[in-house]
């Protein structure tokens, strides 16, 4: 096998383990510490005062809960966009994938420390309007960039 495929293998299992670390370690405590909610991260909120209302809702577990699965947040962007690039074709005019990826991972970042932001000093500031935006542009760059990596990876004739 090449050691390519070898990397790309490894790299989907590594997201998956993830995932599946997310769910079994964080998704359903976190769920039952706030009555069913999702995480902010997975279902942005638009409105401020909906935020707002969602975050003083939250209990001290479920801040706990929510900052616990932030650790594993760390490595997980850098997961999955290495992941990501291990696809993006290595011929020319394909190299402008890097650019979503690579900002889907910065945009996910950002939203990580707005996320703990508002969970340890309050939804007070410009900080609470731009959970939702930053959240929309993370899933934006990673679609671009699989939707690239899918079309590029189509057969020309």
């Amino acid at each position: 096998m090449k050691k390519r495929t070898v990397l790309r293998i490894t790299a989907v299992s590594l997201v998956l383990i993830s995932e599946l670390l997310f769910t079994l370690l964080f998704s359903g405590r976190y769920e039952a510490a706030t009555g069913g909610k999702s995480f902010l991260d997975m279902a942005p909120i638009f409105s401020s005062k909906a935020l707002q209302e969602y975050v003083r809702s939250l209990s001290a577990e479920a801040v706990r809960i929510y900052t616990s699965m932030q650790v594993l947040d760390l490595i997980f962007p850098l997961i999955y966009t290495f992941t990501l690039i291990l696809f993006i074709p290595g011929r020319p005019g394909s190299r402008w994938l890097y650019i979503p990826a690579i900002a889907g991972m910065a945009f996910d970042y950002c939203e990580n420390l707005v996320i703990y932001r508002l969970l340890h000093f309050g939804t007070a500031g410009i900080i609470t309007p731009l959970l939702p935006w930053v959240t929309v542009l993370k899933f934006s760059c990673i679609g671009i960039t699989l939707l690239a990596v899918i079309l590029h990876r189509i057969p020309r004739r």
